[in-house]
C-alpha cells in the first residue's frame, strides 16, 4: 500500500520571512503547565483541553488544572473524544468501556465483547465518539483487535495478538498500526529485525462497518536495513507519519511516511546510527511534533520497556524543525527545573495549539505537562517604502507558529489615521502568514505603520505622496442657463484598485456638480455633468475640485438664451386676416420670462411691441393681424434678444371675390366599396378667368377625393370621379367642398359589397356529375374577405355550407356535387350574404341508354346469348326501368329490365329457337321516349 503523502505538512512560507524561536521574546506566547507527578496521562482531547489518564491507580482526567477522579473503577482511562466528553478505558479486571459525561459527572458504559473473549480495553475514540478501537481477549491472552460502533463489535482483519493500534483519523476512517506489535524501532543489536507498520480504513457497509487492512512497506533509504513505524494520522486520514531509522548510514531526512521527506534543521547532529520518529499531528498535517534519538546499543525490542538515552524532542511546521525545549522556551514559556529534551511528544490538538508531552519535573519526578503555545507576531513590513496617495500598498505580516483553527487577527494602527487608518487584518487557520492592501488619502505624509499581535508589535515607515490633480476644463465655457455642460478631470498618475474618489464644488447654488467623482482604478480621467438654471444676466462660477491636498478650479460664465429663430405660419395669407409668428430661444426662458424686442417693416402686419418667452419654454407665438393690400406684398417681422437680432418674410396677398358654391352632389346616394361614383361641385356663377381653385375633402377614411378641382374658366362646375374602400359595415362619409369663404357638402354611404348573382356552370348536368358555382359581388369583398352562406333545395345537389370571396375579389367560387337521380331535378341554390338572398337554378338530367348488344351474335337457334344495356351515366335512387320487345318468337325476351340504382349497364340472358335457316331478329329497348335496337343474327 502507498501511504498518502502529507501534503499539508510541507507547505512552506518564504524563509525570508521566517525567523528561529530565540528570537520571539517579545511576548509570552507559550505556556508549561505540570500535570501533577501521580498521573500519568494516556490521551488528549481534539480541543486541547482535557487529559485523560490513571492517577493512583485510578482512571481519572484533567481539566483546568483539576484532576478528577473516575471513580469508583480502577484501572485507566486510555483516550477521549473531541471535547473530553466521552472516555475510554477499563478497570482493573478487564472490563472495557466508556464514560459519558452526564451532567458535572460521568457515566461508565460496559462495550460488548467479541465472541470467545471476556475482555476488552479501548484504547483510542473517533472525535465524535461513534467510532471506538481496542482489543478483546480472554483473561488477558490473545488479543484481538477490535472496533465498536453504534452497531456492536467486530474484529479487524489481519489482526492479530502482537497488533498494536497506534492512532485513529478524527473522523474513524483510518487506523494507523503496527501489524507485528514492535512498537516504535524494533531491531536485535544490530541484527535482523521485523517491523509491519500497517493502514486500517473503516467505511460504511450495508451489514455493518467494512474494515480493510492494508500492509505498508518500510522505506529503504540505501543502509542495510531500515524499520518504519506509523505513529499518527490526519483528520480526515489522508495523510500518515511516523519513523525511520537507517542503521549504517548517516541520516540527515526525517520522514513524514513512506514516501515524503522533512529535512532536519540547521545545527542538528548529524550522529551515526540514530533513529527518527513523528508522534503527533494537527488535524491537517501543518504542525508535527516527534523526536530523533541516538544510542551506540540499543537491546531492547519494546518501545515501552526500552531503556536508551534520548536525543532531542523536535516540533516542526512551515518545513522547518526546532528543538523542542529551546522553542516554547524562546516563546516565554517557565521551564526552570524541567528536562523536556530527551523526552518525546504524546499528542496534539487539532490546531496544534496544545501538546501534551512528559519530562522531568524540578522534583527529578517523569510527570506530563500541556504545552500551550500561541504565535507571535515575526514581521510586518511591505515591499515598497513609497506610495501614490490615494493608492493602495501591500502590507505582509507572519507569525511564527501555524494560526490555530479560526485564525489569528492582526491589529494595524496608523500615526496618521487620516492618511492611513487604522484596521485589522487575519491570518487564516493553518497558515503562517498572509497579505492585506490598505488604501491611502492623496496627500503627502510620512506614516508609521504598526502591526501587532499578543503583546508584541513591528512597525515599519512608508511616504504617502500626494497624487496632483493637472487638470479641470470644461467641454463650454459659456454654457446657456438651463442645459447640461460637460468637465474634465485629469490627475497626475493613475489610481490604483478602487479608483481615486475626487470631491467637487460650486461655488453658485443655481450651477451644480456632483459631489465626488470617481477616477477609476488605472485610468487618469474622468468626466462629469454641470448643471445650471436659466438666468436672465451673465453669471460667473467657479468649480472646483479637491483629491487629498491637491486642488483645480475652473471658471465659467452661465449665460441667458439667445434668439435662434423667428418664423411666421400660415404664409401666405390673404390680407385682412391673421397669421402666427414664433419666436424660439437656444435655452429656456428664467424666471420671469424671456422679453422678445418686435418690429415689422409694413404698416400692412401689425405686431406688438414685444412678447416674453413663459419661464421654463424655449419658444413661443404671438398673433400678426394684417390691413388691405392691392397687390402681393411681402412684409418683414424682427425679433431682438439681446445684441441677436433675426428675420422672418411672409407674403400678404390682395383679398379675391371667389363665385358662391351651391351644390356638393354624387352620382350615387350609395356605392358598394371600391365601385366607381363621380362627384360634382356646382357654382352660382362662372369661374373667373384661369378658372377656380376648389378644396375638397371627406371626414372618411373610405372616402379619397382629390385635393382640389379647377372648375374651368366660365364653367358653372366640375365633375371628378371619387375613389372609395372596401367596407364590412355602412360608412356615411361626409365631402366637403371650399372656395374662398364658400362652403358645401355632399353625404356617400358606402355600403359593404353584396351578392349580385349566382349562376351555376355548365348546365344542365348529368346527376352524379360535378359543376361549378359563382358568386358576383357589386363590388369589391373587403381586407378581410367576404364569407357568404350557400344552400340547395334538394339532396341531389350538394354545395359547401360556407364560401368566402378572397380579399378586394368580386368573384368566388365554389363546387356543386350532383347525385344520380331517378328523374330529371331542378335543383335551386341559395347564397345569403348579410339580409340579402340570391337564388340561381339549374336541371339535373337522369341518365339514359346508349347502346343495346348481344355476346354472342350471331348465335345458333336453340343457344342463348346476353343482352345488356348500357347507361350514359349512373341509374337514380329507383334505378332505371327498360321495356323489351322481339320482333319474332325465336328469340323470348322479359317485359323489362332493370338497371340497378348507381349502376350503368345491365345484362339479361335471352333463350333462342332452333332456325332451319338464318333468320335475323330485331330487339327493341326503350325508356321514356328513347328506343335502341339489336339486331341478333339466328343461324340453323
Amino acid at each position: 500500500m502507498q501511504v498518502q503523502r502529507p501534503t499539508k505538512c510541507l507547505r512552506l512560507v518564504a524563509s525570508a520571512l521566517l525567523a528561529t524561536a530565540a528570537a520571539f521574546s517579545v511576548a509570552q506566547t507559550a505556556t508549561l503547565t505540570g500535570l501533577g507527578a501521580s498521573f500519568v496521562a494516556t490521551g488528549l482531547s481534539r480541543n486541547g483541553k482535557v487529559v485523560v489518564g490513571q492517577d493512583g491507580g485510578k482512571p481519572a482526567y484533567w481539566v483546568n488544572g483539576t484532576i478528577n477522579d473516575l471513580s469508583p473503577l480502577t484501572g485507566s482511562a486510555n483516550a477521549c473524544n473531541s471535547d473530553g466528553s466521552i472516555i475510554v478505558g477499563k478497570d482493573q479486571a478487564g472490563n472495557g468501556g466508556y464514560w459519558q459525561r452526564n451532567g458535572a459527572g460521568f457515566t461508565f458504559i460496559d462495550l460488548p465483547i467479541l465472541s470467545g473473549n471476556n475482555t476488552a480495553n479501548p484504547t483510542l475514540i473517533s472525535a465524535d465518539g461513534t467510532i471506538i478501537a481496542g482489543y478483546c481477549s480472554y483473561s488477558g491472552h490473545e488479543s484481538q483487535p477490535v472496533i465498536w460502533t453504534t452497531s456492536g463489535v467486530y474484529a479487524i482483519p489481519d489482526g492479530t495478538s502482537s497488533t498494536i493500534l497506534n492512532s485513529i483519523s478524527d473522523d474513524g476512517s483510518t487506523i494507523v498500526c503496527d501489524l507485528t506489535g514492535n512498537y516504535g524501532l524494533v531491531f536485535n543489536s544490530f541484527g535482523s529485525a521485523t517491523q509491519n507498520p500497517g493502514v486500517i480504513t473503516i467505511s460504511s457497509g450495508a451489514n455493518g462497518p467494512v474494515i480493510k487492512t492494508t500492509t505498508v512497506t518500510p522505506y529503504s533509504n540505501g543502509g542495510s536495513e531500515t524499520f518504519e513505524d506509523l505513529f499518527c494520522v490526519t483528520s480526515d486520514g489522508s495523510s500518515q507519519f511516523g519513523g525511520d531509522f537507517d542503521l549504517f548510514q548517516d541520516h540527515t531526512t526525517w520522514y513524514a511516511d513512506a514516501y515524503t521527506a522533512i529535512q532536519e534543521g540547521a545545527g542538528d547532529p548529524n550522529i551515526f546510527n540514530y533513529p527518527i520518529e513523528i508522534h503527533s499531528c494537527s488535524s491537517d498535517g501543518t504542525i508535527l511534533a516527534g523526536q530523533y534519538v541516538f544510542s551506540n546499543y540499543i537491546n531492547q525490542d519494546d518501545l515501552g520497556a526500552a531503556s536508551f538515552s534520548f536525543g532531542n524532542s523536535q516540533i516542526y511546521f512551515a518545513s522547518n524543525n526546532h528543538d523542542f525545549n529551546n522553542f516554547i522556551t524562546g516563546k516565554g514559556a517557565t521551564t526552570t527545573g524541567w528536562k523536556l529534551s530527551n523526552i518525546p511528544t504524546q499528542a496534539m490538538s487539532t490546531d496544534g495549539s496544545v501538546i501534551l508531552g512528559s519530562g522531568t519535573d524540578p522534583s527529578n519526578a517523569t510527570e506530563n505537562f500541556i504545552a500551550t503555545i500561541t504565535p507571535a507576531l515575526n514581521y510586518f513590513t511591505s515591499a515598497n517604502s513609497s506610495v501614490t496617495g490615494g493608492n493602495d500598498i501591500a502590507v505582509y505580516f507572519g507569525i511564527d507558529y501555524p494560526a490555530p483553527t479560526g485564525g489569528v487577527t492582526i491589529t494595524i494602527s496608523s500615526n496618521n489615521p487620516n492618511v492611513i487608518a487604522n484596521t485589522t487584518a487575519k491570518v487564516p487557520g493553518g497558515s503562517s502568514g498572509g497579505t492585506v492592501n490598505l488604501k491611502t488619502s492623496s496627500t503627502t505624509s510620512y506614516v508609521t505603520l504598526t502591526g501587532a499581535y499578543g503583546g508584541g508589535s513591528k512597525s515599519f515607515g512608508l511616504l504617502v505622496v500626494a497624487n496632483p490633480l493637472v487638470g479641470l476644463t470644461a467641454a463650454n465655457y459659456n454654457p446657456v442657463g438651463g442645459k447640461v455642460d460637460t468637465g474634465y478631470l485629469q490627475l497626475g498618475n493613475a489610481p490604483s484598485t478602487g479608483g481615486a474618489v475626487v470631491t467637487l464644488k460650486s461655488s453658485n447654488s443655481g450651477v451644480t456638480v456632483p459631489k465626488t467623482l470617481t477616477v477609476a482604478a488605472n485610468a487618469t480621467s474622468a468626466t462629469f455633468t454641470i448643471t445650471s438654471t436659466p438666468v436672465s444676466a451673465p453669471v460667473s462660477v467657479t468649480i472646483t475640485a479637491t483629491y487629498g491636498s491637491s486642488t483645480e478650479s475652473l471658471v465659467m460664465t452661465v449665460v441667458p438664451p439667445s434668439l435662434t429663430q423667428v418664423r411666421v405660419a400660415p404664409s401666405p395669407v390673404v390680407s385682412g386676416t391673421s397669421t402666427k409668428c414664433a419666436v424660439y430661444l437656444n435655452g429656456a426662458a428664467p424666471t420671469g420670462g424671456e422679453k422678445v424686442t418686435l418690429a415689422s417693416n409694413n404698416l400692412a402686419a401689425q405686431v406688438p411691441s414685444s412678447y416674453t418667452v413663459p419661464a421654463g419654454t424655449t419658444a413661443g407665438n404671438f398673433t400678426v393681424t394684417t390691413t388691405a393690400v392691392y397687390s402681393p406684398t411681402t412684409v418683414t417681422i424682427s425679433g431682438t434678444v439681446g445684441s441677436t437680432t433675426l428675420t422672418a418674410d411672409f407674403l400678404i396677398n390682395p383679398k379675391v371675390t371667389y363665385p358662391a358654391l351651391t351644390e356638393f352632389t354624387t352620382s350615387a346616394g350609395a356605392v358598394a366599396g371600391a365601385n366607381p361614383v363621380m362627384g360634382t361641385v356646382h357654382l352660382a356663377s362662372a369661374a373667373a378667368a384661369g378658372g377656380d381653385v376648389v378644396s375638397l375633402s371627406s371626414k372618411s377614411a373610405a372616402v379619397i377625393l382629390p385635393a382640389n378641382v379647377t372648375v374651368p374658366a366660365n364653367a358653372l362646375s366640375v365633375t371628378f370621379p371619387i375613389t372609395s374602400s372596401p367596407v364590412t359595415a355602412t360608412v356615411t362619409a361626409t365631402l366637403t367642398a371650399t372656395l374662398g369663404n364658400s362652403t358645401v357638402s355632399a353625404s356617400l354611404n358606402i355600403i359593404p359589397a353584396g351578392v349580385s348573382l349566382v349562376r351555376v356552370s355548365p348546365a344542365p348536368v348529368l346527376g352524379g356529375v360535378s359543376t361549378k358555382g359563382a358568386v358576383y359581388l357589386n363590388g369589391k369583398a373587403p381586407a378581410g374577405g367576404l364569407s357568404v352562406q350557400l344552400a340547395s333545395s334538394i339532396r341531389a345537389a350538394q354545395v359547401p355550407a360556407t364560401m368566402s370571396v378572397a380579399p378586394f375579389a368580386t368573384i368566388g367560387t365554389f363546387t356543386v356535387t350532383t347525385s344520380p337521380v331517378s328523374s330529371v331535378q331542378t335543383a335551386v341554390i341559395t347564397v345569403v350574404s348579410g339580409s340579402t338572398r340570391t337564388d340561381t337554378t339549374f336541371v339535373i338530367n337522369p341518365a339514359t341508354f346508349t347502346s343495346v348488344t348481344a355476346t354472342p351474335n350471331p348465335v345458333v337457334g336453340g343457344k342463348t346469348t346476353s343482352l345488356t344495356i348500357t347507361m350514359n351515366g349512373k341509374a337514380g335512387p329507383s334505378g332505371l326501368v327498360v321495356t323489351l320487345k322481339s320482333s319474332s318468337a325465336d328469340i323470348v325476351v322479359p317485359a323489362a329490365v332493370t338497371i340497378p340504382a348507381g349502376a350503368t349497364t345491365a345484362s339479361v340472358t335471352l333463350a333462342t329457337l332452333a332456325v332451319k335457316a338464318t333468320t335475323a331478329v330485331t330487339i327493341s329497348a326503350t325508356f321514356g321516349s328513347a328506343t335502341k335496337t339489336c339486331v341478333i343474327t339466328l343461324s340453323p
